[in-house]
């Protein structure tokens, strides 16, 4: 009798500790279900899938699925992987595809707790225990290994590095992830580097070419909607520091893309200051890859759509109110001789909208205004009071003409030079303008951990103002820039950072409009 009770609660505590499991690893259960590819898994070298208090009972529910648990230190090209990563949220649990190493699941670990079972016997002795299954997490919507798509990927030999991450269409994108296959904007890419701007170029058919640019080149990438491949690059004949501003637009209308790229090379003089000197191209597609088809043309540059605009910076101001327009002729980019307006504003802090008559301004409160171009004053009621958060854009550094002092009249105290910072990126897109709203902190130095969500807004005209919606979902983590396209529903490519100032790891999300 008691035998038979003993055996009893034995399978009730087996079958409880397998269904903890399934509940306890949702994604884990999900894609191990789903799975068509080899019934094999390997689990991190060193670990005893009899002893192990996490990966036991993951070994056990693999196994009950049909899968084979390799040997210690045996790897798997067909089949599963499971690793361990260390990020700043903690140790996450990583199920990859062992072809690739293509991220398939990814939970948070929690510290194991010991939880009390029954006793079998009456002697008096303290509670056996067995270690508590980890409950399920929202996961972060970054993936925690890069992997290689395409082809033969190495950070060693290329600049970019990219890996698939799954990730779900919730409103914080980081919940579970959707069952393969999955659509264009459910996917999520690991760039390497330290990208800070980009632009898209939908091709048809899902297609879409991406330009990502870097402080010392730009990445050519094409999507297929599941995978990146790497195309050529450019480089700029000379050595800048970072980069500044990339547009994308079509200016002779032959449906091929032109782009701007805008970098910042700071001469730094021991008397002097800094000194930003401004280099910036028009690039466009040969049959030799990606080339200029501009001098180098010293000045900030906005293309958008068919107008592309040239403003020069002076040697003690971040611009020049003289704002010239760039044509293309035979293939070459010519600058008009007289100006075509004078701005009391930098190109990249304004966006000509709805009309002509009118613009869409940032204001000393970073905040959105419309402004009439004709007196440049604020149109009543315009101002939109929505929060966009603080946003540190690329800056520029200018010298200044008088030096100032901070409190004494020694060198250290003197101030040579200050630092303009560029706005945030203005889209517009179908009537509308898109930028985006930084919700997202940082948490106090050294004890604090990133907290919040950033997301894409959408600006409309309305009768008394401007009004503000979020048709994307938000993402826990820093948007460093963005591009918006499409015809009737709209998708988005946002560039994530895991750190505000962009020196963290960083992401490509794609998006779908909500």
């Amino acid at each position: 009798m008691r035998r038979s009770l003993k055996g009893l609660i034995v399978c009730v505590l087996l079958c409880v500790a397998t269904v903890v499991c399934a509940a306890s690893w949702p994604q884990v259960e999900n894609r191990l279900q789903q799975w068509q590819g080899a019934k094999e898994i390997a689990l991190p070298q060193g670990v005893d899938p009899f002893e192990d208090e996490l990966f036991a009972p993951v070994a056990e529910a693999a196994l009950m699925q049909g899968y084979m648990v390799l040997p210690d230190g045996v790897s798997t090209t067909t089949g599963l992987v499971f690793s361990i990563r260390d990020t700043s949220r903690g140790k996450m649990l990583v199920l990859k595809r062992g072809e690739d190493g293509a991220i398939l699941a990814m939970e948070k670990m929690q510290p194991v707790a010991p939880v009390a079972v029954l006793s079998t016997t009456n002697i008096a002795k303290p509670l056996a225990t067995t270690p508590m299954v980890p409950a399920p997490v929202v996961a972060p919507p970054v993936p925690t290994q890069p992997a290689q798509t395409i082809q033969s990927v190495s950070l060693a030999t290329s600049p970019v590095s990219v890996s698939p991450v799954m990730t779900a269409t919730s409103s914080t994108l980081s919940v579970r992830h959707p069952a393969q296959p999955v659509a264009q904007a459910e996917l999520m890419f690991e760039l390497g580097g330290a990208p800070v701007q980009i632009v898209a170029w939908p091709l048809g058919d899902g297609a879409i070419d991406l330009y990502v640019m870097y402080d010392d080149y730009i990445q050519r990438l094409r999507s297929d909607g599941q995978q990146l491949q790497l195309l050529e690059r450019f480089t700029p004949p000379v050595s800048p520091t970072r980069a500044l501003r990339l547009d994308i637009g079509d200016m002779d209308g032959d449906h091929q893309p032109e782009l701007a790229a805008v970098w910042a090379e700071d001469i730094r003089g021991v008397s002097d200051g800094t000194n930003s000197k401004i280099h910036s191209w028009v690039l466009s597609l040969t049959d030799n890859g990606l080339q200029a088809i501009s001098d180098d043309l010293s000045g900030y540059v906005s293309l958008s759509g068919q107008q592309a605009r040239l403003q020069k910076r002076s040697e003690f101001s971040a611009f020049t109110p003289e704002v010239y327009a760039l044509d293309l002729n035979d293939g070459v980019v010519v600058v008009s001789d007289e100006p075509v307006r004078n701005d009391t504003r930098l190109l990249f802090n304004q966006l000509e909208w709805p009309d002509d008559q009118s613009a869409l301004v940032w204001n000393d409160d970073d905040r959105l205004m419309l402004v009439a171009k004709s007196q440049n004053t604020r149109i009543s009621g315009s101002t939109l009071l929505t929060d966009f958060g603080r946003y540190q854009g690329p800056m520029v550094s200018i010298p200044l003409q008088d030096p100032e002092y901070r409190s004494g009249f020694s060198a250290g105290d003197r101030i040579m030079a200050r630092e303009v910072v560029l706005g945030r990126r203005l889209i517009q897109q179908q009537g509308s303008v898109f930028t985006l709203v930084r919700g997202r902190s940082e948490g106090l130095p050294l004890v604090g951990r990133p907290s919040g969500v950033d997301r894409l807004v959408k600006i409309d005209r309305v009768a008394n103002g401007l009004s503000a919606g979020y048709p994307f979902a938000a993402v826990e983590a820093f948007m460093i820039d963005f591009s918006v396209y499409g015809q009737g529903s709209l998708e988005a490519i946002v560039l994530l950072n895991e750190k505000a100032d962009g020196s963290g790891r960083s992401y490509l999300r794609m998006q779908a409009q909500r």
